[in-house]
Protein backbone atom coordinates (compact mmCIF):
# COMPACT_ATOMS: atom_id res chain seq x y z
CA UNK A 1 0.00 0.00 0.00
CA UNK A 2 1.95 3.58 -1.31
CA UNK A 3 1.18 6.21 1.52
CA UNK A 4 0.08 9.85 -0.15
CA UNK A 5 2.74 12.58 0.72
CA UNK A 6 2.10 14.69 3.50
CA UNK A 7 1.68 18.41 3.12
CA UNK A 8 4.87 20.41 4.15
CA UNK A 9 4.12 22.18 7.33
CA UNK A 10 4.31 25.42 7.39
CA UNK A 11 7.19 26.38 9.86
CA UNK A 12 5.66 28.60 13.03
CA UNK A 13 7.23 31.82 13.37
CA UNK A 14 7.07 34.34 16.14
CA UNK A 15 4.34 36.02 14.25
CA UNK A 16 2.59 32.74 14.04
CA UNK A 17 2.37 32.27 17.85
CA UNK A 18 0.88 36.24 17.64
CA UNK A 19 -1.47 34.88 15.09
CA UNK A 20 -2.70 31.87 16.90
CA UNK A 21 -2.89 34.15 20.53
CA UNK A 22 -5.28 36.77 18.72
CA UNK A 23 -7.59 33.67 17.67
CA UNK A 24 -7.60 31.57 21.08
CA UNK A 25 -7.86 35.31 22.60
CA UNK A 26 -10.85 35.11 20.86
CA UNK A 27 -12.18 31.79 21.78
CA UNK A 28 -11.58 30.84 17.97
CA UNK A 29 -9.91 27.93 15.92
CA UNK A 30 -6.51 28.48 14.25
CA UNK A 31 -7.73 27.14 10.80
CA UNK A 32 -5.57 27.12 8.86
CA UNK A 33 -7.51 29.67 6.07
CA UNK A 34 -7.75 31.89 9.10
CA UNK A 35 -3.74 32.08 9.65
CA UNK A 36 -2.89 31.98 6.24
CA UNK A 37 -4.72 34.93 5.14
CA UNK A 38 -4.01 37.08 7.99
CA UNK A 39 -0.04 36.02 7.36
CA UNK A 40 -1.12 37.54 3.95
CA UNK A 41 -2.21 40.30 5.19
CA UNK A 42 0.74 41.15 7.67
CA UNK A 43 3.31 40.49 4.37
CA UNK A 44 1.25 42.91 2.42
CA UNK A 45 1.53 46.72 2.26
CA UNK A 46 -1.71 47.30 1.14
CA UNK A 47 -5.26 46.04 1.32
CA UNK A 48 -6.04 43.41 -0.67
CA UNK A 49 -9.18 42.05 -2.78
CA UNK A 50 -10.46 38.80 -2.14
CA UNK A 51 -8.52 37.48 -5.68
CA UNK A 52 -5.11 38.68 -4.40
CA UNK A 53 -5.37 36.48 -1.14
CA UNK A 54 -6.93 33.65 -2.86
CA UNK A 55 -3.92 34.08 -4.87
CA UNK A 56 -1.15 34.63 -2.11
CA UNK A 57 -2.46 31.76 0.10
CA UNK A 58 -2.72 28.84 -2.32
CA UNK A 59 0.26 26.93 -2.90
CA UNK A 60 1.15 23.94 -4.48
CA UNK A 61 0.04 21.96 -0.74
CA UNK A 62 -2.86 23.91 -0.19
CA UNK A 63 -5.63 25.88 -2.38
CA UNK A 64 -8.45 28.09 -1.59
CA UNK A 65 -11.83 28.55 -3.16
CA UNK A 66 -13.29 32.11 -3.65
CA UNK A 67 -16.07 30.69 -1.43
CA UNK A 68 -13.57 29.72 1.90
CA UNK A 69 -11.26 33.09 1.47
CA UNK A 70 -14.89 34.90 1.72
CA UNK A 71 -16.24 33.21 4.56
CA UNK A 72 -12.60 33.54 6.08
CA UNK A 73 -12.69 37.50 5.55
CA UNK A 74 -15.76 37.59 6.97
CA UNK A 75 -15.22 35.58 10.02
CA UNK A 76 -11.67 37.34 10.74
CA UNK A 77 -13.67 40.84 9.99
CA UNK A 78 -16.11 39.66 12.93
CA UNK A 79 -13.69 38.92 14.94
CA UNK A 80 -11.91 42.78 14.40
CA UNK A 81 -9.12 41.08 13.42
CA UNK A 82 -9.46 42.89 9.99
CA UNK A 83 -11.73 45.35 8.42
CA UNK A 84 -12.75 45.99 4.94
CA UNK A 85 -12.52 49.41 2.25
CA UNK A 86 -15.16 49.59 0.20
CA UNK A 87 -14.56 51.76 -2.86
CA UNK A 88 -17.20 52.65 -5.25
CA UNK A 89 -16.09 50.98 -8.88
CA UNK A 90 -13.08 48.58 -7.04
CA UNK A 91 -13.17 44.88 -5.27
CA UNK A 92 -13.74 45.45 -1.15
CA UNK A 93 -10.17 45.46 0.18
CA UNK A 94 -8.88 44.24 3.27
CA UNK A 95 -5.94 44.81 5.67
CA UNK A 96 -5.08 44.02 9.13
CA UNK A 97 -6.90 46.18 11.76
CA UNK A 98 -4.51 48.00 14.36
CA UNK A 99 -3.99 50.76 16.24
CA UNK A 100 -6.24 53.94 14.94
CA UNK A 101 -5.55 54.47 11.41
CA UNK A 102 -7.11 56.29 9.16
CA UNK A 103 -7.23 55.58 5.23
CA UNK A 104 -6.64 57.84 2.14
CA UNK A 105 -8.67 56.25 -1.56
CA UNK A 106 -7.84 57.88 -4.66
CA UNK A 107 -10.99 58.82 -6.12
CA UNK A 108 -9.59 58.14 -9.82
CA UNK A 109 -7.48 54.82 -9.30
CA UNK A 110 -9.07 53.37 -6.31
CA UNK A 111 -5.67 53.16 -4.45
CA UNK A 112 -5.83 53.01 -0.34
CA UNK A 113 -2.80 53.83 1.57
CA UNK A 114 -3.04 53.81 5.98
CA UNK A 115 -2.36 57.07 6.94
CA UNK A 116 -1.59 56.16 10.90
CA UNK A 117 -1.67 59.44 11.99
CA UNK A 118 -1.98 59.87 16.38
CA UNK A 119 -2.14 64.09 16.05
CA UNK A 120 -5.14 63.54 13.27
CA UNK A 121 -6.72 61.23 15.20
CA UNK A 122 -6.79 63.18 18.41
CA UNK A 123 -8.07 65.99 16.32
CA UNK A 124 -10.68 64.19 14.87
CA UNK A 125 -11.94 63.63 18.12
CA UNK A 126 -11.65 66.92 19.43
CA UNK A 127 -13.32 67.91 16.81
CA UNK A 128 -16.57 65.68 16.93
CA UNK A 129 -16.53 66.39 20.61
CA UNK A 130 -16.99 69.89 20.26
CA UNK A 131 -19.42 69.27 16.95
CA UNK A 132 -21.32 67.06 18.13
CA UNK A 133 -20.87 66.49 21.53
CA UNK A 134 -20.12 62.60 20.01
CA UNK A 135 -16.84 60.79 22.20
CA UNK A 136 -15.48 58.54 19.62
CA UNK A 137 -13.99 55.30 20.06
CA UNK A 138 -10.85 54.47 20.03
CA UNK A 139 -11.22 52.31 17.14
CA UNK A 140 -13.21 55.42 15.16
CA UNK A 141 -11.64 55.83 11.52
CA UNK A 142 -12.03 58.04 9.05
CA UNK A 143 -11.96 58.25 5.22
CA UNK A 144 -10.15 60.29 3.14
CA UNK A 145 -11.29 60.73 -0.51
CA UNK A 146 -8.59 62.34 -2.96
CA UNK A 147 -7.00 61.47 -5.77
CA UNK A 148 -3.11 59.61 -5.27
CA UNK A 149 0.23 61.35 -6.35
CA UNK A 150 0.27 59.61 -9.28
CA UNK A 151 -2.93 60.48 -9.98
CA UNK A 152 -2.54 63.87 -9.00
CA UNK A 153 0.53 64.45 -11.18
CA UNK A 154 -0.95 62.75 -13.97
CA UNK A 155 -3.56 65.35 -13.93
CA UNK A 156 -6.32 63.21 -13.66
CA UNK A 157 -9.75 63.64 -11.86
CA UNK A 158 -11.74 61.20 -9.68
CA UNK A 159 -13.74 59.90 -12.64
CA UNK A 160 -10.52 59.32 -15.41
CA UNK A 161 -9.71 55.90 -15.80
CA UNK A 162 -7.70 53.72 -13.08
CA UNK A 163 -3.75 53.11 -13.47
CA UNK A 164 -2.26 49.98 -12.00
CA UNK A 165 -1.31 50.98 -8.43
CA UNK A 166 2.05 52.31 -7.82
CA UNK A 167 2.69 53.28 -4.41
CA UNK A 168 1.61 52.00 -0.89
CA UNK A 169 3.11 54.20 1.66
CA UNK A 170 1.08 57.81 2.45
CA UNK A 171 3.87 59.14 4.08
CA UNK A 172 3.34 62.84 2.08
CA UNK A 173 -0.18 63.20 3.40
CA UNK A 174 0.67 61.91 6.80
CA UNK A 175 3.39 64.69 7.24
CA UNK A 176 0.78 67.39 5.42
CA UNK A 177 -1.99 66.56 7.48
CA UNK A 178 -0.24 66.32 10.84
CA UNK A 179 1.79 69.52 9.89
Amino acid sequence: MTQQPQPRPVPRTPLDSQLRQALHARGQRCTPARLDVLHALTQSRDHLPVAELQSRISRDDRRYDTTTVYRTVTALQALGLIHEIAVVGHPTRYGLTSPPHHHAICTCCGAISEVADAALTAALAAAAAHASGYHLDAEASLQLHGLCPVCHHAGKRGTDHPHPRRWSSMNSLTTAVAG
